[in-house]
């Protein structure tokens, strides 16, 4: 059996990215530094090839003490090997972790949006909830669609009043 992500047989890659799912997401940005982690996750291609991946931990952060939400980072378990996905946050001073069992899935998310994505929630199949962030603008949310599960996010990050880096757009990317 592979012991690491270099040793995963990677075959059926773009078949198996062809079948992910994108919903709407919101956008805000001004002069963003975008991202798709359907396209450029190498871990999660990787996990999806071998068809053994899932979500073992999203890690939230805040800033403007828990106030609003600046970025996420989700680790995976490849093969039975924790690996860190890419880190889409510049403030990592308030993380909080959401942890899944190894049965648990993410099954429903939302975020609250205005000028930015002030909070991001998630829930699991387990009853877990977990919140990053404030209560400022509109709720959008995604129950997860039968079939598929949620593997990674789309979206961009820019500057925000003050030259801060915020998440202007977020949405999910299912497989």
């Amino acid at each position: 059996s592979p012991s690491g992500p270099d040793d995963l047989v990677v075959d059926n890659v773009d078949e198996n990215l062809q079948r992910h799912k994108k919903l709407g997401s919101l956008n805000f940005a001004v002069n963003p530094r975008s991202f798709d982690d359907g396209e450029d996750c190498e871990v999660l291609k990787l996990g999806i090839s071998s068809g053994n991946i899932r979500i073992k931990r999203v890690t939230g952060y805040t800033y403007g003490d828990g106030l609003y939400f600046s970025g996420l980072q989700i680790t995976y378990e490849v093969a039975g090997q924790e690996i860190d996905g890419p880190r889409y946050v510049t403030n990592d001073k308030w993380p909080k972790p959401l942890n899944l069992a190894e049965d648990e899935v993410i099954s429903e998310m939302g975020v609250q949006h205005g000028e930015i994505t002030d909070q991001l929630w998630m829930k699991t199949s387990k009853g877990q909830r977990m919140e990053w962030g404030g209560l400022g603008g509109s709720e959008q949310i995604w129950k997860m669609p039968e079939g598929f599960e949620l593997m990674g996010f789309s979206g961009d990050q820019g500057p925000w009043r003050g030259g801060r880096s915020i998440m202007n757009q977020l949405g999910p990317v299912f497989v």
